[in-house]
């Protein structure tokens, strides 16, 4: 009976079918994959887009896919010219502490220049324009920290993460999906990261990234990640676009923050200087702003889950051009499709996916990219022995029993010590 079964809750700043990213799209399968045993009930804002935090979603409670979605009132993203002023001032107090050794120069300097003394307020400032800002739900796991036996958080950056957590942290799974940026590195994340009772890592390097930055290898730990899962669809389901040539593939947000405008750049210098008239790019995903328009270059927008199929199916490559990824779900994805993958060396979870299954190709230089499409382009048998080991690395490291077992593990011990 589904009242018998053990309620989890999951904390996370946007979520839904119709929602995009990557932490996002990792959240609802892991949510996805524990209400087959659990009562799982999300717990998020009413924000879809990132960049706005505009909150598009009705208030209320949903059920998805098995899963009870909660969604609570939150407020649009604010100024960003205040959001600038206070990191400009954590990230200069951040300096004064490295480079003022010693509480009674730091004081001196706050009594010449009261501007750069942080306090309280300032962090409390910085989480509130980060967002999305929630008090509701914050208000929630107050006041309902024994309603669920166990809270699982994901992103730690974000507003309903990093204060939500402090409610229920006896009972609290932190899944941080960490990159190396630098609000990071602000004083207040080192207490949202310890405040969680156990640590979910996506891969090694998130795990000695965080070590690097926290005092946190005495926390309780895993690598746990995702798995992949085959979605079914009906006989009618169409594909709302249909590419007729060849194309290499880019999904995800269309952001500076991602390397979209560098891999733009880079592929039309690409076809300036080779041979593939009929080669295209085609990106899949919502843009921060309007994109410039290329007559090589194909914007789909935000796609369905059958689309965004089809053309993973039928592309040469997938071309993940960020910097910042904990784990990338979408070249996980590829793996499993068998299609070779081409990645920016300087994210090093990229690098680590491609040194461990040998399943495509990095870059960090125009000339580097030219080289590894080049070669996947002009050699099918590549290809196909590129996306066999994809296949192979998926299927022994990121499959659902392997990880639904670690979860149900840490479960069934906060759950008996709490």
């Amino acid at each position: 009976m589904a009242d018998s079964k053990q309620k989890i809750a999951i904390i996370i700043q946007r979520y839904g079918t119709k929602v995009n990213g990557g932490a996002e799209v990792h959240c609802r399968l892991i949510a996805e994959a524990l209400a087959i045993d659990y009562d799982v009930t999300v717990l998020t804002t009413c924000a879809k887009e990132y960049t706005t935090w505009k909150p598009e979603f009705s208030v209320g409670e949903y059920i998805e896919n098995n899963v009870t979605i909660k969604r609570f009132a939150n407020e649009p993203r604010g100024s960003k010219a205040k959001l600038r002023y206070i990191r400009h001032k954590i990230t200069n107090r951040l300096w004064y502490n490295y480079l003022l050794p010693g509480k009674g120069l730091k004081n001196f300097a706050e009594k010449i220049f009261p501007s750069i003394k942080i306090i309280e307020n300032d962090y409390n400032e910085w989480l509130k324009l980060q967002g999305p800002y929630s008090k509701t739900l914050v208000d929630f796991l107050s006041n309902n920290s024994n309603q669920f036996a166990v809270y699982i958080f994901f992103s730690m950056l974000y507003y309903p993460t990093a204060v939500g957590i402090h409610h229920v942290k006896e009972k609290s799974i932190l899944i941080p999906t960490l990159h190396n940026e630098k609000a990071s590195l602000y004083p207040m994340y080192s207490g949202v990261i310890n405040a969680a009772q156990w640590l979910f890592y996506n891969t090694e390097i998130e795990k000695k990234l965080a070590e690097s930055m926290y005092d946190v290898s005495h926390k309780q730990n895993d690598i746990v990640g995702v798995g992949i899962t085959v979605p079914t669809f009906n006989e009618t389901s169409i594909a709302t676009v249909s590419i007729k040539t060849d194309y290499i593939l880019c999904l995800g947000r269309i952001d500076a923050n991602k390397g979209s405008y560098k891999l733009i750049e880079y592929f039309i210098k690409f076809k300036k200087n080779n041979n593939f008239k009929n080669l295209k790019l085609v990106m899949v995903g919502n843009a921060s702003k309007p994109p410039k328009q290329f007559p090589d270059v194909i914007y789909t927008g935000f796609v369905d889950e059958y689309t965004k199929l089809q053309l993973l199916i039928n592309c040469k490559c997938l071309v993940v051009p960020s910097k910042y990824e904990s784990l990338s779900m979408v070249l996980l994805e590829a793996f499993y499709y068998k299609k070779p993958v081409i990645v920016n060396e300087l994210c090093e979870v990229l690098q680590y996916h491609i040194v461990k299954s040998k399943a495509g190709y990095s870059y960090t230089s125009y000339q580097e990219f030219e080289e590894r499409l080049q070669s996947l382009i002009q050699n099918p048998i590549l290809c196909n022995q590129l996306g066999q080991l994809g296949y192979d690395y998926v299927n022994t490291h990121y499959n659902w029993s392997t990880i639904m077992a670690k979860f149900k593990k840490v479960i069934n011990s906060i759950s008996l010590t709490t």
